[in-house]
């Protein structure tokens, strides 16, 4: 039996947020402000992610870097199933595909867009590989619009998923910015049954009037709640979120998911598997 019980294909991957988010659960107690090599607990190896596709030449050197071992593909749209054949079985895909036509700051084509349609290429490759497990990651306008939330569910079902949605905050899990953005997880017929609310309920009980550690570790400043947030006089808000502070381009890691919130994600799929 493979020491890893569940792999992933982790595409749009950026810098690996999703990965670091699933690669984070292996563990017991996960330190964000320090690399996996360096936790204290052990590491369970129950998720790994497999391969990663990015067109961002910029992130394939952070992706490299700490993922040595996982082959990059450039783009989503030319991977084949003999692409996918050396890397086994593929359990979960994860994609945070472009924004761009969904954001009201961008042209709202909707899914039918060259940007944000590019979600169709997640479910092609989801048929290819017949994974349990897609988890996505969008502007929050991907829910909140009705049109574009019927488009994208029913492609869904189209292809055998059942899902649910979430809208996230980064703030409500302990960060001081609050960056809210569709979740969505996708699951198939095989695993519908174990997918009850109780269990989804544990993705979003985060109580937002508890800082991070690791956010109060990083600035070192003294934190005054108040009844609806922070106090505003907090430096460089959107400085980390769960990164190492070396991370040297701002414009990648704005655009990154939050490990922490993935991670829930990702102990919700352990908990069910297991």
């Amino acid at each position: 039996m493979d020491k890893y019980k569940m792999q992933i294909l982790d595409l749009f991957s950026g810098i690996g947020g999703f990965s670091l988010g699933f690669e984070s659960a292996n563990f017991k107690d996960y330190d964000f402000l320090k690399l996996p090599t360096k936790q204290e607990s052990v590491n369970d190896g129950f998720f790994k992610t497999t391969a990663f596709c990015e067109i961002d030449i910029n992130c394939h050197k952070v992706l490299k870097k700490h993922w040595a071992d996982a082959p990059i593909f450039n783009d989503v749209t030319k991977i084949t199933k003999d692409d996918l054949a050396p890397l086994g079985k593929i359990d979960i895909i994860t994609g945070g595909f472009p924004c761009q036509d969904l954001s009201r700051t961008g042209k709202r084509a909707g899914l039918s867009g060259s940007r944000s349609g590019l979600f169709s290429e997640i479910l092609r490759l989801a048929r290819i590989t017949d994974a349990r497990f897609i988890l996505f990651e969008n502007a929050s306008e991907l829910i909140t619009n009705k049109a574009y939330f019927k488009v994208f569910t029913q492609e869904l079902r189209l292809c055998g998923y059942e899902y649910r949605a979430f809208l996230l905050r980064a703030s409500a899990y302990g960060y001081m910015h609050e960056r809210k953005r569709a979740y969505v997880i996708a699951y198939s017929g095989k695993v519908r049954h174990f997918c009850d609310e109780m269990l989804f309920s544990e993705v979003s009980n985060a109580n937002i009037q508890e800082p991070s550690r690791e956010i109060i570790s990083i600035h070192n400043r003294r934190l005054w709640r108040k009844a609806n947030g922070y106090e505003n006089d907090l430096r460089d808000i959107r400085k980390d979120d769960g990164f190492c502070e070396n991370v040297e381009r701002i414009g990648m890691l704005g655009n990154s998911v939050v490990p922490e919130i993935v991670a829930r994600f990702a102990r919700f799929i352990k908990r069910i598997e297991r």
